[in-house]
């Protein structure tokens, strides 16, 4: 197992639940420096799929991650974004093509056999219940019944995620 590559402040909330898929999972939200919950300053907020990927090489897959938390505290300090909070919703393995596919049927990817997806992207965790939690337990520049959230909301959909950023709200 590779080291802890965290960088910056990361909370982890061990175990969401999430109602949508009747399943717990990890999600890590990175805070930038001199954030406070309490303070007038709100943050846009950037949302993960494939949350273990994103922040720590030893919970991503082959090790590898992503480097988002560097990344965004090397581009804040640079001035080139505002700071932000970003939120990496891991996924639950091998129910993980579930989650994505926004329809039933066969699913292909690298290093796996063809699966049958049972469709449950359509209601995907990052655009209902983890958003909802984040926007009430965090200084986001949204309040939780603020509309539209697309002005201060970004969700990334890598690798298999795209097929169903379509149907994403």
């Amino acid at each position: 197992m590779s080291k802890h590559t965290l960088t910056g402040k990361i909370k982890r909330h061990r175990g969401f639940r999430s109602k949508i898929f009747g399943n717990r999972r990890d999600v890590l939200v990175y805070l930038p420096r001199g954030y406070r919950r309490f303070s007038r300053q709100r943050y846009p907020v950037l949302y993960f799929q494939d949350g273990q990927n994103v922040f720590d090489a030893a919970t991503s897959f082959a090790s590898v991650e992503w480097g988002v938390d560097e990344t965004a505290e090397r581009l804040i300090q640079k001035k080139l974004i505002e700071p932000l909070i970003i939120v990496a919703i891991a996924n639950t393995g091998e129910d993980r093509i579930h989650e994505y596919a926004p329809s039933p049927g066969a699913i292909f990817e690298p290093a796996l056999e063809e699966r049958r997806s049972r469709g449950l992207g359509r209601a995907i965790c990052a655009s209902t219940s983890v958003s909802r939690y984040v926007r009430s337990n965090s200084a986001t520049s949204l309040p939780i019944s603020s509309l539209p959230l697309a002005k201060r909301t970004v969700t990334l959909l890598p690798s298999v995620h795209s097929i169903i950023s379509p149907v994403l709200p």
